[in-house]
């Protein structure tokens, strides 16, 4: 029995003994092939020649801002969307060690559009515990920053890419710093956009009747 994150496979019989979590069945092109009805399937029974990515996708957007002298934290104010739709303003914060050449003296900082994606399965996926690692790089208070987030609960990963203003808090040109934090994941609030979209045309269609 082998454990391939989304399903179990059982060697024996050659089969995974759970569906697909992927659920299609409202896309037309996948209604008209009869072997996408059968989930215990692996790419149409052909693993040669074929692959089957995840499908599952969350990306995000917004404000992220860091601070570090020896310790540091990151606060983050995120808009994210998933493949089904569902969409969530999220707060991520974490904290830990930061070390740069400027740590000793004045430490570092950065302010910036940061952006993300992520292999988890939903928006849902992202709440909770997890570990903040990676770092950035300032130039004349240009900074680029970069970091893996890895949710302790569920196993996601997310890669983060940040550009904003930032740099040493002294006169430095240019400066760095790494970082390794412990932080939280939470959903301030959430909607699914087929249901508000739903929601409107319903709205519209008694107000024209």
């Amino acid at each position: 029995m082998y454990y391939l994150r989304a399903r179990y496979y059982d060697s024996e019989i050659g089969r995974f003994i759970r569906r697909d979590t992927m659920n299609k069945f409202d896309d037309e092109e996948f209604r008209r092939d009869p072997q996408s009805l059968n989930r215990y399937l692996y790419t149409q029974n052909n693993p040669v020649m074929l692959v089957d990515p995840s499908g599952y996708w969350v990306i995000q957007i917004g404000l992220n801002i860091f601070g570090g002298k020896i310790l540091g934290g990151n606060l983050d104010f995120m808009l994210a969307i998933d493949n089904n739709l569902n969409i969530a303003l999220i707060n991520a914060n974490s904290a830990g060690s930061s070390i740069s050449p400027s740590a000793a003296t004045s430490g570092f900082w950065n302010i910036g559009i940061q952006g993300s994606y992520s292999n988890a399965l939903t928006i849902y996926d992202l709440i909770g515990k997890g570990t903040n690692i990676g770092g950035a790089i300032a130039i004349s208070k240009l900074a680029l920053g970069y970091d893996t987030s890895i949710s302790t609960e569920t196993g996601s990963i997310t890669h983060n890419i940040s550009l904003g203003i930032g740099g040493g808090i002294d006169s430095l040109p240019a400066s760095f710093e790494t970082h390794a934090f412990f932080g939280e994941v939470n959903i301030i609030d959430d909607r699914n956009l087929k249901d508000e979209f739903n929601s409107l045309g319903q709205w519209l269609m008694n107000l024209f009747q």
